[in-house]
């Protein structure tokens, strides 16, 4: 199947234009609002040696539960939109009956980064699995070995929808795929489609191959949206995705991978970004990732949730921010009714 350009709205907004432009540059993509200055080997090592603030909590790390039965809970809730939070930026959506699986990583990206907190399911004990879309290159979200696993577990009815230039990174196994620049869509049956749409970030996974594949976020819409943010520094590219692809009923958007903001900033949300984000997307309901699983920037593994509750202290939507165990479902029923599994209960630190 291949992807096509989603009609957009005639009444955008002037400002809106810049989300709408190439891509590419030559044979590598961009920001095209810029946006985005990447960090050099001397910002990599003064981050390196530098003194984390945090450094004597982190070395109390977390016990984050994980819920058991994490495939049954879902199979079992019933709504148009549902999705399992499997950990950090893996996410289970289920819209309409169809089934869309998000940057799947159930082990250590490429073998080798730690995981603090183990996958609510695998390849082998995931539920039905009907399209695989991935947001980026990078290795804590494109795992070559768990597309791999779902490849031989689903075989040739499983779609695997990527950006462009992505499909250099799958494994050879991996042959149902189509390529994705930002707006284009691709209906995965039934009513509904997957649409691809732009992130601030950027690419690689080897020394000489920056930029050369492009990134973004996921929308899955269908009588109900979702939209997934993949990773992203703050944009005003938000509010021409809710204008474009919406309106969205849940947003799943980062709260981890954030400090030091100097060095993270133009290419991770902290949560104060994700809040504004999910405003300007005017999306109803918010459900974190990107945090608790993997140890990627100086802010404990749990900080982001806590960081949160304090945002949300004095808004009187504060229950529309869902903050959820790893493996818990989220059920949307409606425009004011949804329901979290088992919600994330933040663990005692000692003083």
């Amino acid at each position: 199947m291949t992807p096509a350009r989603l009609a957009i709205p005639p009444n955008l907004p002037a400002t809106d234009d810049v989300f709408f432009q190439t891509t590419r540059t030559g044979a590598r993509f961009q920001n095209p609002w810029g946006g985005l200055k990447l960090p050099g080997p001397k910002d990599l090592w003064r981050w390196r040696t530098g003194k984390n603030p945090h450094a004597k909590v982190k070395r109390q790390r977390p016990r984050l539960p994980v819920v058991a039965d994490a495939a049954s809970v879902f199979e079992t809730a019933v709504a148009p939109l549902k999705a399992l939070w499997i950990g950090h930026a893996s996410v289970l959506f289920e819209v309409d009956g169809r089934r869309v699986l998000v940057d799947p990583v159930f082990g250590r990206p490429g073998g080798v980064v730690p995981r603090h907190t183990p996958a609510a399911v695998d390849a082998r004990t995931i539920p039905r699995v009907d399209v695989v879309c991935l947001t980026h290159g990078h290795h804590d979200h494109l795992d070559r070995r768990s597309l791999s696993d779902l490849q031989g577990r689903f075989g040739d009815a499983l779609q695997f929808a990527v950006p462009l230039g992505q499909e250099k990174s799958l494994p050879r196994n991996c042959r149902n795929v189509a390529r994705f620049d930002w707006w284009d869509h691709l209906a995965v049956g039934d009513g509904v489609e997957i649409i691809f749409v732009p992130a601030q970030h950027w690419h690689r996974r080897g020394l000489t191959d920056e930029n050369k594949a492009l990134w973004g976020g996921w929308v899955v819409r269908g009588s109900r949206a979702a939209y997934h943010s993949g990773d992203t520094g703050f944009f005003d590219g938000f509010g021409a995705i809710g204008r474009a692809a919406g309106p969205l009923d849940l947003a799943v958007l980062p709260l981890g991978a954030y400090e030091p903001t100097w060095f993270m900033g133009g290419q991770h949300m902290e949560p104060t970004d994700s809040v504004r984000a999910f405003d300007a997307l005017g999306a109803r309901w918010f459900l974190g990732m990107h945090w608790g699983t993997f140890d990627l920037s100086n802010e404990p593994l749990d900080e982001g949730p806590r960081v949160l509750d304090s945002l949300l202290a004095n808004r009187p939507d504060g229950h529309r921010f869902l903050v959820a165990q790893n493996g818990a479902t989220v059920s949307v029923a409606s425009d004011s009714a949804a329901t979290l599994s088992h919600r994330h209960e933040h663990p005692p630190r000692a003083e």
